[in-house]
C-alpha cells in the first residue's frame, strides 16, 4: 500500500504545484468547467466499468471495495447530473472530451476484466487527483469572488476508495498490481488535469509557432 500511496500524493503534489503556477493566469473558473466536463464525458462510461470490476472474479474476496464500486456504479448518473447543474450554474456548457480522457477510456476497458487489481489502482489514482482538482478548482474560484466552496462528498472518492482498499486482505501480486494500475492511473489523470489548465493547447502552440528570426523551410 505504501507504494499507492506515494503514487498519489505525487499527483496530488504536482497538481497543487501547476495549479498554483498557473493562478496568475486565471481565477479558476475555467479549470473547473474543464474539470466539470471531464466529469459528464467520463461518468457514464465509469458507470459500466465500475459494475463490471465489481463482479470480476479476482475481486471476489474484497466485499468492501466491490460494494464501493457497485454503488458508485448506481450513482454515476447523478454525480453526471450533479456536474452538469453546476457547469450551467456558472453558464458553462460541457466540452468535448479530449484526446487522453478516450486513451483513458481505451486503457481502462482493455484492463478490467484481464487485470482488475490494475484497473482499481489507476480508478484510485483518478478519483483522488480529479476529486481534488475540482475542490481546488471550486477554491481558486471562490477566492477569487471572496466567497467560500464548501467541501463535496464527491470530491473525496479517492480517499474513500482508498480506505476500503486498506481494509481488505491483498495478497503481494494483487499489491503490485494495485500499484501498477495507480502508477499508470498517475500519469494519465495529470495529462487530463493539464488539458483542464489549458497546458496542452499552449504547449502545442508554442511548438508550432516559429521562432523569430527562424527561416521557414
Amino acid at each position: 500500500m505504501d507504494r499507492i500511496d506515494v503514487e498519489i500524493e505525487f499527483a496530488l503534489e504536482t497538481l497543487r504545484t501547476e495549479l498554483g503556477d498557473a493562478a496568475s493566469r486565471h481565477t479558476g473558473g475555467d479549470f473547473l468547467a474543464r474539470m466539470l466536463s471531464l466529469r459528464v464525458a467520463m461518468s457514464r462510461a465509469m458507470r459500466r466499468r465500475y459494475r463490471a470490476l465489481a463482479t470480476q472474479f479476482d475481486l471476489a474476496g474484497q466485499g468492501g471495495v466491490c460494494r464501493l464500486l457497485e454503488q458508485w456504479g448506481d450513482s454515476a448518473e447523478l454525480h453526471e447530473r450533479e456536474a452538469e447543474c453546476e457547469l450551467w450554474a456558472s453558464d458553462a456548457e460541457p466540452l468535448p472530451a479530449p484526446l487522453d480522457a478516450r486513451l483513458w477510456d481505451a486503457y481502462f476497458d482493455e484492463i478490467s476484466v484481464a487485470r482488475p487489481c490494475e484497473a482499481l489502482g489507476a480508478a484510485t489514482a483518478w478519483e483522488s487527483l480529479s476529486g481534488a482538482a475540482v475542490a481546488l478548482g471550486r477554491q481558486q474560484l471562490a477566492a477569487s469572488r471572496f466567497s467560500t466552496s464548501p467541501r463535496r462528498a464527491e470530491d473525496a472518492r479517492g480517499a474513500e476508495l482508498l480506505t476500503a482498499i486498506r481494509s481488505e486482505e491483498w495478497d503481494a501480486e494483487q499489491l503490485a498490481e494495485l500499484a501498477e494500475g495507480a502508477a499508470a492511473g498517475r500519469v494519465m489523470s495529470l495529462r487530463m488535469t493539464r488539458w483542464a489548465l489549458g497546458r496542452c493547447e499552449s504547449e502545442a502552440t508554442e511548438r508550432r509557432a516559429p521562432r523569430r528570426g527562424a527561416r521557414l523551410a
